[in-house]
């Protein structure tokens, strides 16, 4: 795994000028400082450029059961057919990321209904707890679908030196409670079957027993203290489709009261001009019982809310806010052009792998559209070496990973060949 930043201050030290030139190109002379500024570090040794993962394999995790992806840039693109597992490789690169912090693995099967099952519907015998169960949930987890006794070979997901164990284990394991959960221990956590996360790299080896069955109100707890006890996690944020929410990590409001007032915030106010060059300001204000972005365009006197430009604008303001608030992590993004009209999605990449270069982030995104591929591929000529299409296949039943630099990305494209 890539060393993380030695000096991350710098990054934001210079912004632009109020006075510079307006729309799209102060977004691209903010772009040009942040750049300037990275090359000058990366010279005095301050920061490494490499991203976090430059390989992947993933075992027994839903469809991916051997899936090795040899080679991976800062911007990663992932394409395949439908239910080959695109959004499967994005779960596990969060998995990957969170480590020892289970609130990802519960947020990953909750968004899927996973945690939701009867246990009847599994087994064919009804429980009489009531609440989630972690456990059954995390059976859709494993490959093949399997039930608790026929639960034989662990998840592994690798990167670099770290590997990601999930194992369910029909022991007791020894573990301390986590603060808060004294009381609650001997009932959350069963005696006998019990999922386990396990971290191993070259120096160390840490686990974690997830509860089974709880309540919502423990749920709330455990995710709470966990995510306290794991502070030191990789930043990862995920923004889903618009067929489901995003994670729970992700909370627009918050990460733009964090930026407010920072050279941050320019970078995605002047990022927006990509699709509406009117924009000049973007705050968030109360709108009923929840906070609304708003926008102040020139030449409208009036406040407009962001939703009212357009799903594009919303959609490019999201991408935007991941990136800058994952500094020295992850950015996972399930199906990049939704809401993106193709006349901007090449301009869009640069703009995603601009900031990503200079804030250390690394993005994986998935989609269907081969406008967004060659977009993808045009922007990748002037950065071949940081920029990978992904490319899952099932053949015979097996799902395997092909990568394309920009040069046979290039030539699948000018053949006409299929690379979705």
């Amino acid at each position: 795994m890539a060393p993380r930043f030695k000096a991350q201050a710098g990054l934001l030290g210079q912004g632009v000028s109020p006075n510079g030139p307006n729309k799209l190109q102060s977004c691209c002379l903010v772009h040009d400082t942040y750049s300037h500024r990275f090359r000058r570090l990366r010279a005095k040794g301050l920061i490494v450029s490499d991203p976090k993962l430059d390989s992947l394999l993933i075992e027994n995790y839903r469809s991916l059961e051997n899936v090795d992806v040899e080679r991976l840039g800062r911007l990663n693109l992932i394409t395949g057919r439908n239910n080959v597992g695109k959004t499967s490789l994005l779960e596990a690169v969060r998995l990957w990321a969170a480590g020892r912090d289970v609130s990802a693995l519960l947020e990953i099967i909750d968004a899927r209904d996973e945690s939701l099952i009867p246990e009847k519907d599994i087994n064919g015998d009804r429980s009489k707890n009531s609440g989630s169960n972690s456990l059954l949930g995390c059976l859709f987890l494993f490959s093949g679908y399997p039930s608790i006794e026929s639960v034989k070979d662990p998840i592994m997901i690798t990167g670099g030196d770290t590997t990601l164990v999930i194992s369910i284990e029909d022991r007791v394991l020894k573990q301390e409670p986590l603060p808060g959960f004294e009381q609650d221990f001997d009932h959350i956590v069963p005696k006998t079957k019990s999922l386990e996360l396990s971290v191993r790299d070259s120096k160390e080896f840490t686990s974690i027993r997830l509860p089974n069955y709880y309540s919502d109100e423990i749920r709330r707890r455990f995710r709470e203290q966990n995510r306290i006890a794991n502070r030191d996690t990789v930043p990862c944020v995920s923004l889903a489709s618009r067929a489901s929410n995003s994670s729970e990590a992700f909370n627009p409001e918050l990460i733009w009261d964090n930026i407010a007032l920072t050279p941050k915030e320019d970078v995605v106010t002047k990022a927006l001009n990509l699709i509406d060059p009117r924009i000049e300001r973007v705050v968030f204000v109360q709108g009923g019982r929840q906070r609304i972005p708003v926008a102040r365009l020139s030449g409208i006197s009036r406040t407009i809310p962001l939703r009212g430009l357009g799903d594009g604008v919303s959609r490019l303001f999201e991408i935007l806010l991941a990136v800058v608030s994952s500094e020295g992590g992850f950015v996972l993004i399930d199906e990049f052009e939704n809401g993106l009209h193709y006349s901007v999605q090449e301009a869009t990449w640069k703009t995603v792998l601009e900031l990503a270069t200079a804030f250390d982030v690394q993005v994986f995104a998935t989609t269907h559209s081969n406008d967004c591929v060659e977009a993808f591929q045009q922007v990748s000529e002037g950065a071949a070496d940081d920029m990978v299409l992904i490319r899952l296949v099932r053949d015979s039943g097996e799902v395997h990973a092909e990568t394309l630099g920009s040069e046979k990305l290039a030539l699948r494209l000018d053949l006409g060949q299929e690379v979705r």
